[in-house]
């Protein structure tokens, strides 16, 4: 139990909640209306964490701010990456650490010719660490909002 309280106070501590609600060049977008949606696969987790569901809440998220969610291969999309990890108690898993990134990128071939995808992103990295799947959907839907509230500003004139 006390590796378990270590891990959950190391990973606690890197929790980060940067400002929010301001403009960023770096997320304005031509259509700011129509974005793109990149999620990454998800492995299996304790928690049930699926690609599905992010993409589901995602997408309900944006559509409720009036942006319609549209193909990746736009040239501009919002990139979401989860990455559970099991916490493994003596006998069982006992919470899933979770890393939750939000960006916004476009594809470019300013490279040789070669297509490539430049991340631009002010959200960081949020860690955080449940054992129950409500709250790490209220946290992913709580940092989203947080995403969607600059990306609007950013692309409000």
């Amino acid at each position: 139990m006390n590796r378990f309280l270590i891990v959950i106070t190391f990973f606690s501590g890197f929790v980060f909640q940067p400002c929010f609600g301001e403009k960023f060049s770096i997320l304005k977008a031509d259509n700011y209306k129509e974005v793109g949606l990149a999620v990454e696969e998800i492995p299996q987790n304790a928690l049930g964490i699926t690609r599905e569901g992010i993409i589901t809440s995602t997408k309900l998220r944006l559509l409720s701010n009036n942006i319609k969610v549209t193909d990746v291969s736009t040239l501009r999309f919002i990139h979401v990456i989860i990455s559970p990890i099991d916490i493994s108690g003596r006998d069982k898993t006992v919470g899933t650490a979770i890393h939750i990134g939000i960006s916004f990128a476009r594809w470019s071939d300013d490279f040789d010719g070669h297509i490539s995808s430049i991340t631009q992103s002010k959200t960081g990295i949020n860690l955080y660490t449940t054992s129950d799947y409500n709250k790490f959907m209220n946290q992913y839907n709580r940092f989203l909002d947080f995403f969607i509230l600059d990306y609007l500003e950013s692309n409000m004139e």
